[in-house]
């Protein structure tokens, strides 16, 4: 009878470690389908630009669980992938309509149907204009330009529109603030611009050079927290990053008003640092 208990015990445990196993054979199939087990696209590498495609819309998150969608990218849209994290999702910069740029995380679709592609740029401009600039994303201003000083010999300063609407509030204000004003040339888009507090802009109407630089040393104190509901504080390396692609006014000179179509000089050359 001893012996006969036991050997029903027996069977009952390898019965029991039989299902398991087949339970955690199952569940493992099902979190690692083809779809799950394919990596990202091989070009969404570090530093790489992308752009969404057409009818495949990429969803940006606040974290990388996926939590909080915080924007959404339709066809055409350029971002720059920072880095990838361990689950295969993508830490990226994208353009927003009031920061200018914001962070996130996003998922690029697998290897065999990404939903996105290499961006085709224009490349650094080839000289020194205020139209080009503003024609350029975040990233590719501090790519272009690096932390050479440049110069506008000719422009006027103006008020940027209101913002009420911001989505972060920053220290120092000047800085990490979205810019009160900008610098804009005979003929052109305006050029915002950070001035330091021992820097007070001229009148709107005069004409003056202006010295600057993208990439300011002061952008290491950078930190931006959120003023909105759902969205977190950014990252102290976002911030950071963030005000380092933003122009910073060094010095503010009297200036004559330019001729029409007088070419604005490079003081130190186009093309990247």
């Amino acid at each position: 009878m001893i012996a006969r208990g036991r050997l029903r015990l027996v069977r009952m445990v390898v019965v029991l470690a039989l299902a398991a196993a087949l339970t955690a054979q199952c569940e493992q199939n099902a979190t690692t389908s083809p779809a799950a087990r394919e990596p990202g696209p091989l070009f969404a590498t570090q530093g790489a630009f992308l752009v969404v495609r057409p009818q495949a819309p990429v969803l940006v998150y606040a974290d990388v669980g996926r939590e909080r969608e915080v924007a959404r990218l339709d066809g055409g849209a350029l971002l720059q992938v920072l880095w990838r994290s361990e689950s295969g999702m993508f830490k990226i910069q994208f353009p927003d309509a009031v920061e200018g740029s914001r962070f996130g995380w996003a998922d690029l679709g697998p290897g065999s149907d990404p939903r996105v592609e290499p961006a085709r740029l224009a490349g650094c401009p080839p000289e020194l204009r205020i139209d080009h600039i503003v024609g350029l994303s975040d990233p590719e201003r501090l790519s272009c330009f690096g932390d050479r000083p440049l110069l506008f010999p000719a422009v006027q300063f103006v008020p940027v529109g209101p913002t009420e609407n911001r989505i972060f509030a920053g220290l120092p204000a000047w800085l990490a603030d979205l810019p009160q004003v900008a610098i804009r040339p005979l003929v052109g888009s305006p050029l915002p611009v950070h001035l330091p507090p021992q820097l007070n802009p001229p009148d709107e109407h005069a004409w003056v050079a202006v010295r600057g630089q993208f990439d300011d040393a002061r952008s290491a104190e950078c930190r931006r927290r959120s003023t909105r509901n759902g969205i977190p504080d950014e990252e102290p390396d976002d911030a950071i990053r963030w005000c380092r692609q933003q122009f910073v006014v060094t010095d503010v000179l009297k200036a004559s008003r330019p001729r029409p179509e007088t070419p604005v000089p490079d003081v130190d050359g186009p093309g990247m640092p």
